[in-house]
């Protein structure tokens, strides 16, 4: 059977995009430069290509995004956008004849990894995964953040239902609200490779209602468009929309919450509500058909357009179609497009910063309004001489003594209160937190007005948890480390629950007293939150997800806080599995060799640069001077390599550095790992000569 056509077309692009870009130092032999590329180098390749079409990142972000290869958990591909709030793991199955399916023990073995990701549980991933690790912590630990599994099949074949009906279960253990699901097949690749990989232009077909034209130095068209169009946008173009905006989407924040809990409520009033899109684009041309109606509809042909202030409208606009079609045609939103033309100046720049630098209210700035709040700030004044920051621009307070913010008081109140699944909302979107005055779960933290004392004394005890988790999770590892920064907010209401609060509001009662006993009680509260996670949830659950869900911490905390009543201790398996243990320091390459005299002294060393980059920007320089790529052996613990070029003494990596930047100039990279580099012909680099001799000792 021939290679179909597509495939070809999709092996072609993959090979001219990303041959430069991915790393193949672990697995010699593999190159996207050969003519007929192995399959393992094809399965690279499509996985950056999904991160490219799904992202919109460069070329370059892509490729660097494949972790393909031994200890790589099931995940070929990890990238995470630059707000922090994106996160895409990717599975790629390659076959030439562009029939590829997905398998049950791959699928699974995918999900393993991810749910080691979501857990923490990362040590035993290889280095191109711990290279991201810290951006990729960042992002889960964001509340709004957003998760797509990618499955990228070079094939059409409808996924197999008993497969799909597996990935539905994980998502639901993960949690719907933050992990999703994207098959790409065949014909998706093919589209996008047609379209172009570096940065595809994004053109669109927009029918506009009550369609206007202000015909300026830049034209432009404005009025009202069916959000089931944004959302389609969306679909075709992903992240690519808002590629000339400062930002892409920020994920589920709290206003693009609000905006999606409108339009799946009142659509109708969603126009009232949003300040609109605009779209900023290199043409912009109106059908003639519709055109000689004043107020009436616009066909509008949109050519090279970005969307620069709406990125967080768009997202919402989606993802509430996507959960209720019926939102599609109900609701509009307004929208502008602007026509830039072939003039070559700033002035899309300049409308850039202007739609996303006017000030933005937050919902809290209007707690300031609430009387309560002017009198509770008052009274701590006048009965603690404590300052209240109420407003957003008055929150810096210089010492924890001095005083407390709005922001503080609410949330200590918010753990004081038994009602566990108010703070599993406001982990979700603390914007709950904040009114107005008529809203129940505001009412109930500030209706009666607190006094000055137990704000203050409430407050106290939320720094003591808060502050003393934060050090407990430093002490943890891997999953046991995600639960207890997580979960903060949670445990910290459990130590409220369980501590005497009896006297919290009396000016004259022993405090400090209490706070010394909760001090006590919340690594035994930490514990036992690890332990009925993993109990009730499994040790594979995202404890993002359980720490934002309701239902999942009310069960959580009646299961901790009777196991405390019982007055049994916590197993000390709990705190062993997941405590940090101290860091041994991995013997050093060059020590191992010679204490083990691995090497003889005199043995020829060959220099094989191992990226693609390298091969070509060193080629020319090593022909010119064959001596170079050679070094003699010695048993020289800080200088081992006598260099053929200078006849010289240096360390493996000094070396190659020097080599490499007198080859490639202002290309070279900063730093390499020279052991790598420097081969005994027929047995190995000198880091696989270390492992061969730290493995012989382990056995």
């Amino acid at each position: 059977m021939a290679t179909p056509i597509a495939v070809r077309h999709v092996r072609t692009a993959i090979r001219q995009h990303f041959a430069e870009v991915i790393d193949f130092s672990d697995a010699p032999g593999n190159s996207l430069e050969d003519i007929e590329p192995s399959s393992t180098a094809l399965t690279r390749g499509l996985a950056a290509l999904a991160v490219a079409k799904l992202s919109g990142c460069e070329i370059g972000e892509a490729g660097a995004s494949v972790i393909d290869g031994t200890d790589d958990g099931g995940i070929d591909a990890v990238h995470v956008d630059s707000s922090r709030s994106r996160l895409w793991l990717v599975q790629s199955k390659w076959r030439a004849k562009g029939n590829a399916t997905l398998n049950s023990e791959a699928v699974l073995k995918f999900w393993r990894g991810v749910g080691r990701i979501l857990s923490a549980d990362v040590a035993d991933f290889n280095d191109r995964f711990q290279k991201k690790w810290p951006d990729v912590l960042d992002t889960i630990e964001n509340p709004s953040v957003r998760i797509t599994v990618v499955m990228a099949i070079l094939g059409d074949d409808p996924v197999h239902p008993d497969i799909s009906g597996e990935n539905d279960y994980f998502v639901r253990l993960h949690g719907a609200d933050t992990v999703d699901v994207e098959y790409l097949h065949l014909s998706d690749f093919h589209q996008f490779v047609k379209s172009g990989i570096n940065r595809p232009r994004v053109d669109l077909d927009v029918m506009v209602d009550r369609c206007s034209e202000y015909e300026g130095p830049y034209p432009a068209y404005f009025g009202m468009v069916p959000v089931g169009q944004i959302k389609q946008w969306y679909e075709d173009h992903g992240d690519r929309l808002f590629d000339r905006n400062i930002r892409r989407s920020l994920g589920v924040t709290g206003v693009n919450q609000g905006l999606i809990e409108t339009l799946k409520s009142e659509p109708e009033h969603f126009w009232y509500f949003n300040n609109g899109i605009t779209v900023l684009a290199d043409s912009v041309r109106r059908g003639v058909k519709y055109k000689g109606v004043p107020g009436g509809s616009g066909q509008l042909t949109v050519e090279g357009g970005s969307i620069v202030n709406g990125a967080q409208t768009v997202t919402a606009i989606h993802r509430a179609v996507r959960e209720d079609p019926e939102v599609g045609e109900r609701a509009q939103v307004a929208v502008r497009f602007i026509s830039l033309g072939a003039e070559e100046d700033d002035f899309g720049e300049r409308v850039t910063t202007a739609t996303n630098t006017q000030n933005q209210v937050e919902r809290r700035d209007f707690v300031a309004l609430d009387k309560v709040q002017a009198e509770l700030r008052d009274d701590l004044a006048l009965t603690l001489g404590k300052t209240y920051a109420l407003k957003r621009g008055e929150q810096i307070i210089p010492s924890q003594d001095v005083g407390c913010t709005v922001r503080e008081a609410t949330l200590a109140l918010l753990c004081a209160d038994p009602r566990t699944e108010w703070v599993a909302r406001a982990k979700e979107n603390e914007d709950v937190l904040w009114g107005p005055a008529s809203d129940p779960l505001y009412k109930r933290l500030f209706g009666p007005e607190p006094t000055s004392a137990r704000v203050w004394n409430s407050v106290r005890l939320f720094r003591l948890a808060q502050e003393q988790l934060k050090f407990l999770a430093d002490q943890r590892e891997g999953r046991g480390a995600a639960i207890a920064e997580q979960g903060r907010l949670f445990i910290t209401h459990l130590v409220f629950q369980d501590a005497d609060m009896s006297e919290i509001g009396d000016l004259d009662a022993d405090w400090d007293t209490e706070l010394a006993n909760a001090a006590e009680s919340v690594e035994p509260l930490l514990d036992l939150t690890i332990h009925y996670v993993d109990a009730r949830f499994g040790n594979t659950s995202f404890p993002l997800t359980t720490f934002k869900n309701p239902e999942r911490c009310v069960e959580l905390s009646e299961s901790v806080l009777t196991h405390l009543e019982t007055g049994q201790p916590v197993s000390p398996a709990v705190r062993e599995a997941y405590t940090k243990p101290k860091k041994q320091r991995k013997p050093r390459t060059v020590s191992t060799l010679i204490d083990a005299n691995a090497i003889t002294e005199g043995t020829t060393l060959v220099f094989e640069p191992q990226s693609g980059p390298q091969r070509r920007g060193m080629r020319v320089w090593l022909e010119e001077g064959p001596e170079r790529r050679y070094a003699t052996w010695t048993n020289d613990r800080s200088q081992p390599l006598l260099w053929g070029g200078d006849g010289r003494q240096y360390s493996p990596s000094n070396l190659s550095l020097r080599m490499i930047q007198a080859a490639m100039g202002a290309k070279a990279p900063k730093a390499v790992q020279g052991p790598k580099l420097w081969f005994v012909p027929g047995e190995g680099s000198l880091v696989d000569l270390a492992e061969q001799v730290l493995r012989g000792e382990e056995e």
